[in-house]
């Protein structure tokens, strides 16, 4: 908050304090400041670079343009995603201050991010991708907008990404309209999302309808985190709890559940591995599922198998808002198919796994 603050100052006083006001409130912001995960810090490194990108532009000095490259380093270093700021940066002080003086600290960025092509090639083979390729480029422009807008997931998405876009419409069509030269020069060259309706919320000749597009924005934001906390379904899967409802450890048993899920269960159930083979061998079977998130709409409620496969009986079904666990028991060791547990729970892709 306080680098966006420093960044939208550069247009004025009033755009640096709606851009720090913009990110504390943010959706998505929120949802990625509770995450072990790199993104808080790319969206860090990123807009402390915004800021140096600007220095360099008010005064370039070899000095300036070096430290915008190490921090445009450290971007790209925490997420490939940095080098969709790093390029028009570098077209516009390309275009300002000539290739020749920008030549050498762009390279030196441009090496970094050679380096990084095998570990991409890598992370690629490996299918870490493949979850983001299944979507049509269409929709995942879409979601990006709609992301930054009301954040990942919350109750009302649609509605409420429509009205927070109309605020950001209106910011920057007051912007346009009455915004001095130099706001609309400084926001003409800002890029980022904060920061460009944040120059139209503070717009010195209308002061009054920034502050009521501000504040109408700020609280739909703030009441999409509300809702998010308040209606489980929303929130994030919730393995921990799913695993918890399971008894205690039991050698040899079986859980069924969806895709990707042995990395989260496994955590907390130890010694849990992937079951090769056509079939398993088992007296205990558990299903473990969670709610579906939807595109649109509120997401769909978990669903676990209560029909016992031949030779258990059905134990108990415990059910959340958030998750859902089945479990059976056979009198002795039972051999299933594979493909029955993966018909049973629903899940094609699903993973079948065995606890020791």
């Amino acid at each position: 908050m306080p680098v966006l603050y420093v960044a939208g100052r550069r247009i004025s006083t009033r755009a640096g304090l709606w851009a720090a006001a913009l990110a504390a409130f943010n959706p998505a912001m929120y949802y990625y400041s509770q995450e072990a995960r790199a993104y808080a810090l790319l969206i860090l490194f990123s807009a402390a670079a915004i800021v140096l990108w600007q220095r360099v532009l008010e005064q370039p000095e070899k000095p300036r343009l070096w430290l915008w490259a190490g921090m445009s380093i450290l971007a790209l270093l925490t997420h490939y995603f940095a080098v969709f700021l790093f390029v028009p940066e570098t077209i516009i002080l390309a275009k300002r201050l000539g290739w020749r003086r920008v030549l050498t600290p762009v390279g030196a960025v441009v090496l970094v991010g050679i380096a990084l092509v095998p570990l991409a090639l890598r992370q690629r083979a490996d299918g870490k991708t493949d979850w983001i390729e299944a979507a049509s480029l269409t929709s995942r422009i879409a979601e990006s907008a709609k992301q930054f807008l009301v954040g990942l997931y919350g109750p009302l998405e649609i509605l409420t990404a429509v009205a927070a876009g109309l605020l950001a419409i209106g910011a920057i069509l007051l912007l346009l309209a009455v915004g001095e030269e130099h706001e609309r020069r400084g926001a003409r060259d800002i890029a980022p999302w904060a920061i460009l309706i944040a120059a139209g919320l503070g717009v010195a000749r209308a002061p009054r309808v920034g502050t009521m597009l501000g504040v109408g924005l700020s609280v739909l934001s703030l009441a999409v985190i509300v809702g998010v906390n308040a209606i489980p379904g929303y929130q994030r899967d919730d393995w921990r709890s799913a695993a918890h409802a399971l008894p205690a450890r039991t050698a040899g048993r079986v859980i069924v559940s969806q895709e990707n899920a042995m990395l989260p269960l496994s955590i907390y159930l130890p010694a849990l591995h992937e079951a090769r083979g056509a079939s398993v061998s088992t007296r205990e079977l558990d299903f473990v599922a969670l709610r579906r998130r939807r595109s649109v709409g509120s997401p769909l409620p978990p669903v676990v198998p209560t029909k016992p496969p031949p030779g258990f009986h059905l134990v108990g079904v415990h059910r959340t808002e958030s998750y859902a666990v089945s479990r059976f028991l056979a009198p002795r060791v039972t051999t299933v198919q594979d493909a029955t547990l993966r018909r049973a729970s629903g899940e094609s892709t699903g993973e079948v796994m065995k606890q020791h």
